[in-house]
């Protein structure tokens, strides 16, 4: 098998082991502290894990479809693997792996916070609302854990806050009446992509746009 299918693959047994897990965090980025906003500054932000339970239909949402990504790369034909620069171009038939820095902010994320389970969790969506910057999901064994990275915002957030912006409304529709209304409970909606995952030391990235 090549390099990057044993690599996915080895991440899609751990999917399939019997006492696999799930957990959720959101992933907040906030300036730090004494950098004004507009300053142009290497690594002027912090990043911060935030917990969140997840029922089971949600945790099955997640195992399945990190499974269907995985498996159709390795369904490609001449899946490749190479190091990661960030002058390359985002090839669909490359797996990137980059070792990450420690030096770099979000490194704070992975050894600090989500390797050593220190981690805050949240009870309500407007607690990250404002600074959401991406998603990860930990899926973890008694042998082996991984980490899931999607980018995502505040757009995908929907509180229970009043609604007053003209330019956007969160609605749905109930199906009781065929009518449609207007969110009244805090939401958060999820795509089927995956940018990257953290797995044996190293970033897998699987959509250099969303990495970056």
């Amino acid at each position: 098998m090549m390099p990057a299918k044993k690599k996915i693959n080895d991440i899609l047994g751990i999917i399939g082991e019997q006492d696999v897990s799930f957990k959720l965090f959101f992933i907040t980025r906030h300036i730090k502290e004494g950098v004004r906003k507009t300053e142009k500054v290497i690594d002027k932000f912090q990043f911060k894990a935030n917990g969140i339970d997840m029922s089971p239909d949600v945790c099955l949402f997640f195992s399945k479809n990190a499974k269907i990504q995985l498996e159709k790369l390795i369904s490609k034909e001449g899946y490749d693997l190479e190091s990661y620069n960030v002058i390359t171009d985002d090839l669909g038939d490359k797996l990137y792996t980059y070792v990450l820095n420690n030096a770099l902010s979000f490194s704070d994320v992975i050894f600090n916070q989500l390797l050593v389970n220190k981690v805050d969790t949240i009870t309500s969506l407007k607690e990250v609302k404002n600074d959401l910057w991406a998603y990860c999901l930990q899926i973890n064994t008694a042998k082996d854990t991984a980490y899931f990275f999607r980018k995502m915002s505040s757009g995908k957030v929907t509180t229970d806050e009043p609604q007053t912006k003209i330019e956007k409304l969160s609605s749905w529709f109930d199906s009781t009446d065929s009518e449609l209304k207007i969110v009244n409970n805090e939401t958060v909606s999820f795509d089927d992509k995956i940018d990257c995952i953290y797995f044996n030391s190293e970033f897998l990235v699987l959509r250099k746009s969303g990495f970056e």
